[in-house]
């Protein structure tokens, strides 16, 4: 039913090129945030232990103090970010499969915005339909399980692993939204939500591909930020050991989520929106299966 086309995909994603730089360059700004705060981490230790014989013993301590400080406030702020720049292509990615008419240009940048905000003027509203829409997904895989094994341990580790892939997929219930600007976004997930449910093997199967080619793009990526990093960590008067290797992970995360997530999701969503209908007997299955579809159902009547 649903037909991946990287190709076309591509020459989509090329329409949203100012919204694409916009992309790369926060995402960069981000792996740079976290290679500064490293560095004040280390530079903090080192002078409050300017006296000690060793000095140096404590930077790795330091290091990982300011990294993980980093990476707890970029945790903090992910609704901020989900809403400012995947939830905004989304929608700027909706209107294009759709042939809508949209801006050239920066000019991109505020229609995504606006489209975000005419759909959920709360931040709160738009995490707490993405939260709900990803448990709802893992609990369709517990209700179908992609492969049934008789030890209950490995169907549970078996279930986890395939929920979350499978939970992938919240983005394209948010997609559907704004492909149909319908006035309620609680109803347009459950209809999208049976939808994936009754063609859970294609659409399992394809965000498996997806995301093997998400992934190999990355360890590419990794490997050509060894490169500069290495050079970096050379002309540098101290070993930074591990670090060389953490900053080539960053960065190269940073280019997934630059590039690679917007490939990937715009070919899911060119094979799927188009087809996208609600499916009676899954959602009394559901209903009946998953308590987050049932808040999903209750949310929408508000």
């Amino acid at each position: 039913m649903f037909r991946l086309d990287i190709l076309a995909a591509t020459r989509t994603l090329e329409k949203t090129m100012p919204f694409i730089l916009y992309r790369l360059l926060l995402c960069l700004g981000v792996g740079l945030t976290f290679l500064l705060a490293t560095l004040i981490g280390a530079g903090t230790i080192i002078a409050f232990s300017a006296l000690a014989k060793n000095s140096s013993a404590l930077v790795g301590v330091g290091a990982s103090l300011g990294f993980l400080a980093c990476g707890y406030a970029a945790y903090h702020f992910r609704a901020v970010w989900f809403r400012v720049l995947t939830a905004s292509h989304l929608a700027l990615l909706a209107d294009h499969v759709r042939q809508h008419a949209v801006p050239v240009g920066k000019a991109q940048i505020g229609h995504a915005g606006r489209r975000v905000s005419a759909c959920f003027p709360s931040a709160a509203e738009l995490n707490r339909l993405d939260q709900a829409v990803k448990r709802c997904l893992m609990e369709t895989v517990n209700l179908y399980p992609p492969l049934s094994v008789t030890h209950p341990g490995l169907q549970k580790a078996i279930n986890l692993l395939a929920g979350r892939l499978f939970a992938a997929h919240h983005q394209t219930v948010l997609a559907w939204h704004f492909y149909t600007d319908s006035q309620n976004a609680w109803h347009s997930a459950r209809v999208v939500l049976t939808c994936l449910a009754e063609q859970r093997q294609a659409v399992w199967r394809n965000r498996l591909i997806m995301t093997l080619f998400e992934w190999s793009g990355w360890a590419a990526a990794y490997w050509l930020m060894l490169y500069p990093t290495g050079l970096v960590a050379e002309s540098l008067p101290v070993a930074v050991g591990l670090w060389q290797y953490v900053f080539a992970f960053v960065f190269a995360s940073a280019l997934k989520v630059a590039f690679l997530e917007p490939i990937s999701e715009t070919t899911i969503m060119e094979g799927i929106l188009p087809r996208i209908q609600a499916v009676p007997a899954q959602d009394a299955a559901l209903t009946e299966h998953s308590e987050a579809f049932r808040l999903i159902r209750e949310r929408e009547q508000e």
